[in-house]
C-alpha cells in the first residue's frame, strides 16, 4: 500500500511541476499583462482572464496533455511490481481532473478549455500507463 502511495504522490508531484511550467510559458504569451498583477483583486483578475489570448490557453492545454502521459507513466513504472492494473494511472488521471476542476472555480477560463481539460487527463494518462506497461 505505501509502495502504490508513494508512486502516486510522485506522479502528482511531477504532473504539477509540468502543469505549473506551462503556466509558466502561457504568461509569456500574452502582450501586456496588468500592472502590479500580484496585487490585483479578484474582480482584476477575472477581467484580465477574459482578455488572455486563445494561444496561452493552448499552451497550458498542451501541458496538461503531457502532464497527464508523464503521471500515468510514472505511476505505472513506481507501481507495477504492487499494481498490475492501470488502477494508479487511473487515480493520477481523476486527480488532476479534480484540480482542474478546482482550478476552474477560482478564476474565469473559456467553456471549451474547461471541457478540454476533464476530458483530457484520464484518457492520457492511460496512454502513458500503456506506454510504461510496454518499455521494460
Amino acid at each position: 500500500m505505501g509502495r502504490k502511495a508513494l508512486a502516486i504522490i510522485t506522479a502528482m508531484i511531477a504532473a504539477v511541476g509540468i502543469i505549473w511550467i506551462a503556466y509558466m510559458i502561457a504568461t509569456i504569451i500574452p502582450p501586456t499583462p496588468p500592472v502590479n498583477l500580484e496585487y490585483a483583486r479578484e474582480g482584476d483578475m477575472a477581467a484580465y482572464m477574459k482578455t488572455y489570448p486563445t494561444l496561452a490557453f493552448v499552451a497550458v492545454a498542451i501541458g496538461y496533455a503531457i502532464a497527464a502521459f508523464a503521471g500515468g507513466f510514472i505511476a505505472t513504472k513506481m507501481g507495477r511490481r504492487w499494481s498490475q492494473g492501470a488502477t494508479l494511472a487511473l487515480v493520477v488521471g481523476a486527480l488532476l481532473s479534480v484540480g482542474s476542476i478546482a482550478t476552474a472555480t477560482v478564476w474565469p477560463q473559456p467553456v471549451w478549455f474547461v471541457i478540454v481539460s476533464l476530458v483530457i487527463f484520464v484518457p492520457l494518462s492511460l496512454v502513458g500507463f500503456k506506454f510504461a506497461d510496454h518499455i521494460i
